[in-house]
């Protein structure tokens, strides 16, 4: 194996980098759950979300009022929907049968970016007001602005919600407060703060057809334990051949295995089992069916590449009864999903 430098702005998927196994049986765990969860009845969600008897998303339509509230901002975003063009991964969308193109160029894309906190803020002396200086107020209590880095996407018209730099709460205020993680109270972050709520707002506005949701794609995955989640399902277990993160097709693992189960119970893949499970009511009945890791980017080199995770979306096929009834003594617990 060529010898790797690890440096501040290298890659950050590297194969040998491999989940322990807390993080891996925490993942698929999580994954199992949610699969669970997605089959299953909005009471069902609720259950094992210990929302009670709905795990309806108290976010819903196009979000404007209340990501004005809680101060999420729409701002620039240099590339964006110019898969083609700028992002180099035309073969990947045309085997989906997706536009390349922004609509502006005659395709189906719209490109979003968001942040929390206003990048026009200024100070009394006419400065530049960083997102952590700022404070807002709902319902009387003040918030202090948590984020950054704007978590940026792209929403295909037709079937596809794209994301990159997606940001924890926990860690986007960690980084922009100065502050360790576990110093942070929970209380102090706004309500409006889950990239599955944020992904939504924009699913939903201006989509004629919201229900024809197809395809979740992270691009450039950072996150360090989903890295590693990744690197452990491409190490191969029990005698089988490893795999090498390689460009489209890459590798693709059914949620009903336990590789499928711990990509999407990863950090980058639970979001997007919460957003189905919650938005029951305006998609219908839809689950993750398989999960598919690959280098996005036709053009970059692949030994200093990041993994691209894209989630296939299915509806359920019916079926007589709760999801949970099929499940036997002690097959499922009430995760902290």
């Amino acid at each position: 194996m060529r010898p790797r430098r690890r440096t501040k702005h290298s890659r950050r998927f590297w194969p040998d980098d491999v989940a322990d196994e807390k993080l891996w049986c925490d993942a698929k765990g999580k994954g199992a759950l949610l699969v669970t969860g997605m089959k299953g009845t909005d009471k069902d969600a609720g259950q094992l979300l210990n929302l009670g008897d709905s795990a309806k998303s108290p976010w819903t339509g196009d979000m404007k009022d209340a990501t004005k509230e809680w101060q999420w901002y729409e701002v620039d975003y240099d590339g964006g929907c110019g898969f083609e063009r700028f992002w180099k991964m035309a073969t990947s969308l045309n085997v989906l049968g997706l536009s390349t193109k922004c609509q502006e160029d005659g395709g189906d894309n719209i490109n979003w970016a968001i942040q929390h906190g206003d990048p026009n803020a200024k100070n009394d002396d006419g400065s530049k007001k960083p997102p952590g200086q700022q404070y807002y107020k709902v319902d009387n209590k003040e918030y202090r602005v948590r984020i950054t880095i704007p978590s940026a996407g792209v929403i295909s018209t037709d079937q596809l919600l794209f994301a990159q730099y997606l940001t924890n709460p926990l860690t986007g205020a960690s980084q922009s407060w100065g502050r360790r993680v576990e110093n942070i109270d929970h209380n102090d972050l706004p309500k409006l703060r889950q990239f599955s709520s944020l992904l939504w707002a924009f699913w939903d506005r201006g989509n004629p057809n919201i229900k024809n949701l197809r395809y979740f794609w992270v691009n450039k995955i950072t996150n360090d334990e989903t890295n590693k989640i990744i690197a452990r399902v491409l190490e191969g277990e029990g005698g089988e051949q490893p795999k090498e993160l390689r460009d489209w097709p890459g590798e693709v693992y059914d949620t009903s295995t336990e590789k499928g189960q711990a990509l999407l119970g990863s950090p980058i893949g639970a979001g997007y089992g919460f957003f189905l499970m919650q938005h029951k009511a305006e998609l219908g009945n839809k689950y993750i069916s398989k999960v598919r890791i690959f280098i996005g980017n036709e053009e970059e080199d692949v030994d200093m590449a990041d993994p691209d995770l894209l989630f296939y979306v299915d509806d359920v096929p019916p079926k007589q009864g709760s999801a949970l009834d099929n499940e036997g003594p002690g097959d499922l617990t009430h995760a902290n999903l």
